[in-house]
């Protein structure tokens, strides 16, 4: 069996998920430990006891049997064997640049392996975000960025500070994934710029963008509940370029927005 160094384990989708597998039981892993009496002191009884699976025991050899629940990691390991076992939830696992996009099918699971990066978008986000904060702090408005306060809490409120998106990808013609994590200290497991590097990416496929097609990466840093407002995707991209202008580089936004084919996966696991 393999042991991965995991940067990030969603431990309720991965306990979710074999769950499932294991019909709701709870996975438990027990051991008996043996425990000796003193039996040796004045006026000692040497009573016969009942072991916990039955038969008798001296008062000199006490079984005690113990249950504990199985670590998200070894649930983790669970799940992957299962996929890996063969039959209709074999898992499609594969390197990023030798992947078809004929070959996935939306709602399934597959492992990608591929050197994936922090999207560009976060990055512009965080300092949106850090210039309405300065704003907000100060007490005034910077009308390069937002229009009047109203705007700035609009902005504020959309994004969502807590959702990191990375892309894996192979060269610029062939296929790119896009996982959206929740960076809670609880599920990232390493420093995000760590996740800079070559990784497996264990994943249910949400969404299939085909070649000719494109994808906007400053969507998946918005609130989801908001994603598909328009009016507020607009007030925030009218916002980026002006975030980069102020930072000494280009207004030219076209590294956020990902040329199919790409996959959208909601990750379970990244790991090496």
């Amino acid at each position: 069996m393999e042991l991965y160094e995991f940067a990030y384990l969603d431990e309720s989708k991965v306990r979710m998920l074999v769950a499932g597998i294991d019909k709701g039981r709870v996975i438990t892993s027990k051991t008996t430990k043996a425990a000796k009496s003193n039996k040796g002191g004045k006026g000692g009884i040497n009573t016969p006891v009942l072991k916990l699976e039955g038969g008798a025991a001296s008062a000199d050899e006490l079984m005690e049997e113990v249950s504990t629940e199985a670590t998200a990691e070894g649930a983790f390991y669970r799940l992957r064997d299962f996929l890996s076992s063969g039959g209709e939830t074999k898992l499609y696992s594969k390197s990023i640049d030798s992947v078809s996009i004929e070959d996935i099918k939306r709602g399934e699971i597959i492992e990608l392996d591929g050197m994936i990066e922090v999207s560009p978008a976060n990055e512009l986000v965080s300092n949106l975000l850090h210039f309405l904060d300065a704003g907000s702090k100060l007490g005034f408005i910077d009308t390069s960025v937002a229009k009047d306060r109203q705007s700035m809490e609009a902005i504020k409120a959309v994004l969502d500070a807590n959702r990191l998106s990375v892309v894996m990808s192979a060269d610029e013609d062939k296929m790119k994934a896009l996982a959206v994590l929740e960076t809670s200290e609880s599920l990232l497991r390493i420093p995000i710029m760590e996740l800079n590097d070559e990784f497996i990416i264990l994943g249910k496929v949400t969404r299939i963008i085909k070649k000719g097609e494109t994808l906007d990466l400053t969507s998946f840093c918005m609130n989801p509940a908001f994603r598909k407002n328009k009016v507020l995707l607009k007030i925030i991209t009218e916002s980026l370029p002006k975030v980069k202008e102020a930072l000494g580089g280009s207004a030219d936004l076209s590294e956020l927005i990902l040329k199919g084919p790409v996959i959208v996966l909601s990750p379970i696991a990244i790991y090496r």
